[in-house]
């Protein structure tokens, strides 16, 4: 049987990765700049690698539309299904660098409602600086306590 420590250390590591995925908090807590940065790249090559295998499906069933009126089942994909499935597929993608973004905001001690600035044009890019290399606030804020600290591996950016 494992010592008490050990017992009670893995199982308040299993209840912070639960509470990280909770969806009730996907926009509340704080996250440091290398998880921010290592979440948006992540997700960004995911979306990029799920558009390719996608638009590779099409294109290898005959292109996004087809003027071939025989196949009506292709013609559907091509020009009503694959337009949705990106479509919903875009919105999961924008809702998490959305939370990304907010969850960083709240470290560094703002209001959440500062990722509405990464909509404006110039100043989007200005955001994305201070996000990336501002420190956030070493004490606790109201927006929760300091994230997670001294992990350096990459496989860990599924428990920022």
């Amino acid at each position: 049987m494992p010592p008490a420590e050990l017992t009670s250390v893995v199982s308040a590591a299993n209840v912070h990765h639960v509470e990280s995925w909770s969806f009730g908090k996907l926009f509340s807590g704080r996250i440091g700049r290398l998880r921010y940065f290592e979440g948006a790249v992540f997700i960004l090559i995911f979306f990029f690698a799920f558009i390719a295998i996608v638009w590779g499906l099409v294109s290898a069933l005959g292109g996004v539309t087809s003027i071939d009126s025989s196949n009506v089942l292709l013609n559907v994909f091509g020009s009503v299904l694959f337009p949705t499935i990106l479509a919903l597929f875009f919105v999961a993608y924008l809702v998490t660098i959305l939370s990304l973004a907010v969850r960083r905001w709240h470290d560094i001690g703002y209001s959440g409602w500062m990722v509405l600035l990464q909509f404006i044009p110039f100043v989007n890019v200005i955001t994305a600086l201070i996000l990336l290399f501002k420190k956030g606030e070493p004490i606790e804020n109201k927006y929760g306590t300091l994230p997670v600290v001294g992990r350096k591996s990459l496989a860990d950016i599924f428990n920022y």
